[in-house]
């Protein structure tokens, strides 16, 4: 019985028991809730004044006070980030997690992505499991991100050293950001969009110009006759230079936050129309080369994604509905910068949406005719696109040089060139179609052919010419020509307008047996010496005025 308790006994010595227990937690309970606001707001202070290591060693001394507080991991976490230090920036991230889940794995495989560090990527991603199917993962997006560090770890194995972007110099590169640029079909003009600080500390786009001097471009300038108060790029320019296109925001006629418009030769400018322009955001136009369809990015419904790139043709009764571009160039994501090349073949633009190497990245869509679909878009490599943002790419006439932006080698957007190679080149364009491109409502002079002395006996070194502009009448169906002949003055005047009339007949059967389904589209006339473009006074200018020629009728 000695050792027996009443239940008095029992109660009180259990009292005392876990009043022991509290009295010794006491010092823990306190400590844990201990958070040191005051060497945190000062570890933050640090950070934004760019102090990371010192912001860093604040957070380590917090944290060994407190463990279990997550805020001082994220920060310094970072404060790693923003000093280039991925991999440690990930460890603070990793240890803010009491236990790792799919949401940590997300979260750190995130952050090792948009640096690049596809493997430390894919190695996370490859943790979520099936739960990722919820509501708080987008599966599209780590589908994407999974098939996207796969694609990079094997392009960078093999990446092609000879592509070289070089940065444009300070005529047109500045302390601001430039974007969007835009070369004239001659290569003489370079047009661009950069992001200014106006006179009230407020940024503001506008486009900007430069003009070939030589073999470089010339300190840009501020294209005044579009650019206002409100913001003002994307510029674009048709082939025969004589209409501006580009975007503006927030101007009074407008149908939405930013529309697109046009400034034509004589300096007006005037909204697209309701067609094009909607109360959603439509921007980033371009005109095909021959002028007949406007491309260009909407977020308005309908689209795959947020941004898509929509396509609109213009006829006599002005723009028709736009088609999007389907689901082949547009994703669920975002598309932008759409440029159709001078072969009115090869589309350029870029995405978040197609598998790539993070951000956006460029890619190439190329069709068989002028009438058929896309095919499916070719990311251009890791020469060209990186973990950073690279956009805006356009490539000259003659398919060699590209001009492009992206922020992959400084924190902002500057504009680079870069010499392509034949695997992303889009189709040649020859001379003739350079002159019907951008020649529209001119004489276009055929340089190569030649006739036997006193006649109209095409020599053979002709035909290659001919044969070309043959190949443009069937690449473009709407093209009507007259052939025209030329003399000088010296001789008879009733014999050289007969003589020219038979040389550009000549011409003008070679095309006819070549295809007589061109004849509906093809005339012929000879002018003698009534036309001359120089002066028949000097033995050059008699041989310059000596010429055959063409005028387009229709386009």
């Amino acid at each position: 019985m000695e050792n027996f308790i009443t239940n008095t006994e029992v109660y009180e010595h259990s009292m005392i028991c876990r009043l022991f227990t509290i009295i010794l937690l006491i010092p823990i309970i306190a400590f844990s809730q201990k958070k040191d606001y005051k060497s945190y707001d000062k570890a933050v202070s640090l950070m934004k004044k760019e102090k990371y290591k010192k912001s860093i060693e604040i957070c380590n001394k917090i944290i060994e006070e407190n463990p279990s507080w997550k805020a001082p991991y994220l920060l310094a976490s970072k404060c790693f980030e923003k000093n280039n230090q991925i991999k440690k920036s990930a460890e603070y991230l990793q240890k803010s997690y009491s236990s790792l889940n799919n949401k940590a794995y997300l979260e750190i495989g995130n952050l090792f992505y948009k640096y690049g560090l596809y493997e430390e990527a894919l190695e996370n991603f490859k943790k979520i499991n099936g739960e990722a199917k919820n509501r708080q993962f987008d599966s599209f997006n780590l589908n994407l991100k999974i098939k996207s560090c796969l694609f990079s770890i094997n392009q960078l194995i093999n990446i092609d050293s000879t592509i070289k972007p070089v940065k444009l110099n300070s005529n047109i590169n500045t302390s601001f950001s430039e974007y969007f640029p835009v070369l004239s079909l001659d290569d003489s003009l370079l047009l661009f969009t950069r992001r200014v600080l106006n006179k009230d500390d407020v940024y503001d786009e506008d486009i900007y110009v430069s003009k070939k001097d030589s073999l470089f471009w010339t300190e840009a300038s501020s294209l005044n006759s579009i650019n206002s108060s409100n913001n003002e790029g994307a510029v674009n320019l048709t082939s025969d230079k004589l209409t501006f296109v580009f975007t503006s925001c927030n101007r009074r006629e407008g149908y939405g936050r930013c529309d697109i418009y046009f400034m034509n030769s004589d300096g007006k400018i005037f909204n697209a129309g309701p067609k094009i322009n909607t109360k959603h955001w439509e921007s980033q136009a371009c005109f095909s080369s021959d002028n007949k369809y406007l491309y260009f990015v909407s977020d308005r419904p309908g689209g795959y994604g947020g941004k898509d790139i929509w396509m609109s043709e213009l006829t006599t009764n002005g723009f028709s509905s736009p088609v999007n571009l389907g689901p082949i160039i547009n994703t669920k994501k975002d598309e932008m910068t759409p440029f159709i090349h001078f072969d009115n073949q090869t589309l350029y633009f870029a995405s978040d949406g197609h598998i790539g190497f993070g951000n956006y990245d460029i890619y190439i869509s190329r069709r068989q005719n002028i009438t058929s679909m896309f095919e499916k878009p070719v990311n251009l490599g890791p020469s060209i696109n990186s973990f950073k943002e690279e956009n805006c790419f356009f490539v000259s006439s003659d398919g060699k040089t590209a001009y492009y932006s992206t922020d992959r080698f400084d924190n902002q957007h500057d504009i680079y060139t870069v010499q392509i190679n034949d695997s992303i080149r889009p189709n040649n364009i020859l001379s003739i179609e350079r002159e019907i491109l951008s020649s529209k409502n001119s004489e276009i002079v055929l340089n190569n052919i030649q006739f036997e002395t006193n006649s109209y006996a095409l020599i053979n070194s002709s035909f290659s010419e001919i044969d070309e502009l043959i190949s443009n009448l069937k690449k473009y169906e709407n093209l009507e020509i007259e052939i025209q002949g030329h003399t000088d003055n010296v001789g008879n005047y009733d014999y050289n307008l007969k003589l020219s009339e038979l040389r550009a007949k000549s011409v003008y059967n070679y095309i006819i047996k070549s295809d007589s389904l061109l004849l509906e589209r093809i005339t012929f006339k000879g002018y003698g010496e009534d036309k001359p473009i120089e002066n028949n006074n000097t033995d050059k200018g008699r041989a310059i005025n000596r010429r055959t020629s063409f005028l387009i009728k229709n386009f």
